[in-house]
């Protein structure tokens, strides 16, 4: 699954941009995810387009997702 494409439609008019990496994860069991980088993200329609970066499992039949920022790693200290 790593490398292929997802699309789904989230809100509109938010502030997603190019190659940020996002996690989606299946609202009702946290062990259902996809993590992926942001391909295309249209603010009229809300359609998101992932590359998906890492795959734990997905199934497209599931009903309601949360997609949120992956938080990127800051410096030790």
């Amino acid at each position: 699954m790593s490398g292929s494409s997802l699309t789904i439609t989230i809100g509109t008019g938010l502030s997603y941009s190019l190659s940020e990496s996002v996690t989606i994860q299946y609202s009702t069991d946290p062990t259902i995810f996809v993590i992926g980088r942001i391909t295309s993200y249209n603010t009229g329609t809300g359609e998101l387009i992932v590359t998906i970066t890492y795959p734990n499992s997905y199934s497209s039949t599931l009903g309601t997702w949360n997609v949120n920022l992956s938080g990127q790693t800051g410096a030790q200290g």
